[in-house]
């Protein structure tokens, strides 16, 4: 799926709670704001419950900037491989470091190209798409 929407800099709140009985955080990824964020994970949601494989789908993200879309398809949907494929380590870099973008089901991956196997679901927006495929926007 490629949404081509205008993108807005509120992508995604993510909120830390206070510290738990053992003194540790955690981000709270119980919703998206930008509108093409929700429709893709609806998307994502449907086709996987479309058939008997779902238990073993995989998502694959072009371009998972803060992982915003990423962590709330992990959090939410339990059976689900995401696999992000990013042009620049120094954004998943600062996802993993600010906005706590890890998951043993997380695998974010440097590269201009897809090396995604075993992929249900394909998603990303219209700009990513043409940065991943012509090499500008």
């Amino acid at each position: 799926m490629v949404c081509d929407a205008a993108l807005s800099l509120d992508q995604t709140r993510v909120q830390l709670t206070a510290p738990d009985s053992l003194g540790l955080q955690h981000f709270l990824r119980d919703s998206l704001r930008a509108t093409s964020h929700q429709v893709m994970a609806l998307v994502v949601a449907l086709a996987l419950n479309s058939s008997s494989d779902s238990l073993k789908a995989g998502v694959c993200v072009l371009g998972g900037g803060g992982m915003a879309l990423p962590m709330v398809l992990v959090t939410h949907l339990e059976s689900v491989q995401v696999h992000v494929v990013e042009l620049h380590d120094v954004v998943i870099d600062f996802a993993i470091r600010y906005f706590g973008a890890s998951h043993p089901r997380l695998h974010a991956e440097q590269g201009g190209h897809v090396l995604c196997t075993k992929i249900r679901v394909l998603i990303n927006t219209h700009m990513v798409f043409r940065k991943f495929i012509y090499g500008h926007v």
